[in-house]
């Protein structure tokens, strides 16, 4: 019997999770988690047959409000601002820009509205040029298995890098 009783408390004890790490995000060494995911077209852009289409994805505390048609609460919010070919259509794919990339080339995957915004709250306002870290280079890959989206991010801005997994349904706005 104390055998037994041996077996279930080791049995138990490995089961449990310990050391559970929800972090899937981190940015200028801030460790932290993408749990809500927003889309909203920025209307057709400079390239014939080329529309945009805002992604954000937040942490837990950031929610959308409609009736304000305003971001509410605070927490981490990444802002990208991708390209495609349809109209309100997030197409799975590798979305990059690179350093080197020419300034005529600049509207071509990542708009200048692709921001991070670190410890955001509601009284910042979003929109505000002054707000957040514009996004200068790097590579999000977007893949598509039903309704979910997984986004692979290796981005950098101004001053620092991000690097993220968010994966989950897109609630258009």
């Amino acid at each position: 019997m104390l055998s037994w009783i041996f077996v279930a408390a080791l049995f138990f004890s490995a089961c449990s999770d310990d050391s559970e790490d929800n972090t899937n995000a981190s940015y200028d060494g801030e460790s932290f988690t993408l749990d809500k995911g927003f889309t909203a077209s920025s209307g057709p852009k400079f390239t014939a047959g080329t529309h945009g289409i805002y992604i954000y994805l937040v942490s837990n505390l950031v929610s959308y409000d409609a009736t304000e048609d305003d971001f509410t609460g605070s927490g981490n919010v990444i802002k990208l601002d991708v390209f495609t070919a349809e109209e309100n259509v997030l197409t799975a794919g590798t979305y990059s820009r690179t350093k080197d990339q020419p300034s005529e080339d600049e509207f071509r995957l990542f708009g200048l509205d692709a921001k991070v915004f670190i410890n955001y709250d509601e009284a910042l306002q979003m929109d505000d040029e002054e707000r957040g870290e514009r996004i200068i280079f790097g590579t999000v890959i977007v893949s598509k298995d039903g309704d979910n989206f997984t986004f692979d991010l290796d981005i950098t801005t101004e001053t620092s890098t991000f690097i993220g997994t968010y994966t989950g349904s897109l609630l258009s706005i």
